[in-house]
Formats: structure tokens, sequence, C-alpha cells
């Protein structure tokens, strides 16, 4: 969600984020639990970039909602009447499971959604329709190049950090000390930084807790890689689960900061594989509920499952913009 620039904005986020726990509260009663639909919704809130609010009569119903319904198909909007019912275009009750609501949707999306899934379900991954697309090129404005190129690198050195921990190499404690001071890391690469730190000028070996906490920042490499592929620097099929190449990455973000002119990728080719990466994704996690019974054509290991939660938080973080790196979603 981005909130527009002006006096108001501290208003609409409050107002928006009142709006979704409205639905999401409202929506477990109605539907007895999460289902794809109040999911869908709560989505579509999230996103959500306009507010209008229109004076009508205090008598105005969902049956009067026709004189904007070919408007709020075109503007992907959803309606909150005076009656509190949350509404799509053609006036249905979203909240309400027997009246067949539909929450709104672009056509890119839906297309980018049923071209991926079918592509997916070729190779055994079946991704079942009421699963909500990704949001469509329209809808996103990304983070800056620039940025992306930072926290590519930021993340690539701290994933290398990780890696010397676990080799028992010598660590440069002036570059851990400029990383920590550099307002690049997130809450959570600081609080590793300084517990290295610590640990290091204490003289013995490393704890249990760091290494632990090491082995996790060591994935970086792959969300590193994603980044860098947005950008164009490396080569990645977002088809293919595979580990970051990690000394071609190096040598590409080094030449990326060395001419620092980073540029993304098509917004297009970006959204397609946010899609791959949500639906399989998705797939992974419905995987793991269903573990033992029969009928699964595919399987993914857990390499292939680390890497897809990389890519997931990597891509989320560059097209949605509403958390820090740290705390993004990864809902499915």
């Amino acid at each position: 969600m981005r909130a527009p620039r002006c006096r108001d904005a501290h208003a609409f986020i409050l107002n928006l984020s009142g709006l979704e726990n409205y639905v999401a509260e409202r929506g477990w009663e109605a539907f007895g639990g999460m289902t794809p639909q109040l999911y869908a919704l709560i989505q579509h809130i999230r996103a959500v970039k306009i507010e209008y609010r229109f004076e009508r009569p205090d008598n105005y119903s969902a049956a009067d909602l026709r004189e904007f319904a070919d408007w709020g198909s075109q503007a992907n909007a959803i309606f909150v009447l005076p009656d509190g019912s949350v509404r799509d275009a053609q006036g249905r009750d979203l909240l309400d499971p027997d009246a067949g609501g539909v929450v709104p949707r672009t056509g890119a999306s839906l297309h980018r959604r049923d071209q991926v899934r079918s592509q997916l379900a070729e190779r055994g991954v079946i991704v079942p329709g009421h699963l909500p697309p990704v949001r469509s090129e329209v809808e996103l404005t990304p983070a800056d190049p620039a940025e992306v190129l930072n926290r590519a690198v930021v993340l690539a050195v701290i994933a290398g950090l990780s890696e010397e921990i676990y080799r028992g190499d010598d660590i440069d404690l002036d570059d851990v000390v400029d990383l920590q001071g550099s307002g690049e890391v997130t809450e959570t690469e600081a609080e590793f930084l300084e517990q290295l730190l610590a640990e290091a000028r204490g003289g013995g070996k490393w704890s249990d807790g760091l290494r632990s906490k090491a082995l996790n920042h060591s994935w970086g490499f792959v969300a590193a890689h994603t980044l860098a592929w947005t950008l164009g620097l490396v080569p990645m099929d977002p088809y293919e689960l595979q580990p970051a190449d990690v000394s071609a990455l190096k040598d590409a973000l080094e030449t990326a900061v060395a001419t620092n002119q980073p540029q993304l990728r098509e917004l297009g080719e970006l959204c397609d594989a946010w899609e791959i990466t949500y639906s399989c994704r998705w797939y992974a996690v419905d995987q793991q509920y269903r573990q033992g019974q029969p009928g699964d054509r595919f399987e993914f290991d857990g390499m292939q499952k680390s890497v897809l939660i990389e890519r997931q938080r990597a891509l989320a973080w560059l097209l949605l913009q509403d958390a820090p790196y740290d705390q993004v979603s990864l809902d499915t």
C-alpha cells in the first residue's frame, strides 16, 4: 500500500488498516475462517493506492451502486457502504459467502495467472484457480533501482559473513562496523552484526545462537541473486529453483556498483517471475499439509523450498514496497 503524498497520508493509512482489520474480523465470522475469497479481499485492501469518498443520501443501498458499476470495474474498486457492507462493482456483498461477490482483479493479472499456472501444471505443480493472482503492472510501483542494488549488495555481504562464520575464517571487523553504520541494514541484520561483533571481540568460539542466525542469513545469496536478476545483472529462469552462483553474483554486483547505472527489467517480466514464485510457494506450503497423501505429481525438496522463500521475499519487497525487507509478508 502506498499512501498519497499529502497531509492526509497518515489518516489514509490508518483508515485502510482499520478497514483491513474490520474485513478480517467480519470475514472470519462469515466464512468460518480464512478462505481464498477473504484472503483476496485483504490483499486488495493492502494494495489500495487511492481512496475516494462519495457523498450520497443516508438511505443509499447496494442497488444504487449500479451508477458506479462501469467505473468501478475499470478502476478495480471495492465499495464500503454506510451499512458496513463491503461490495464489488456489481453491488454483491464480498463478506457474504452466498452472494457470489468477486474481488476485482485486472485482466493482466488473470491472464498471467492462467498462463503461468498452465505451464506449472505441465511440470506437475497443480495450483487451484481460486488462489488469487499477484498484482499486475498497472497496480505496482517498484522500488528504485539504486535501492534494489543496495539491498542486493547488503544481502550478499551478510551472506558472505555468515559463510565465513561456518568456515571458521578470519572476519574483518572494520568491514562489519562499516556495514553496521551504513544505514542500509534492517533491524534483524543489525542485531546479527551486533552479536557477531560482540562475540568476535570476546575472543571465544561462535555461539550456537549466532551460528543458527548465520545459517539463515546465508540464504541471502539467493535473495541477492534474485534482485540482481531483476536488474539484468545475472541470468535466472524463474521456473528453475537453483542456489545462486555466488562467484558470478559477486562479480556482477561489483561491476554494477562501479558503473552505478542500475535499471530494472520490464515490469511485466518481474510480475511473471512473481506469479511463478508465488504459485510455487503456495504449492510447497500446501504440500507440507498434504504430506503422505496420494495424488502429488511433484514434490519440492528442502533446497527448492528455501529458494522459493527467498525469492518470494525479494520480489514482494521489490514490487509491493509495503514493509521493511525483514518484515515482508510471506503469506500464501
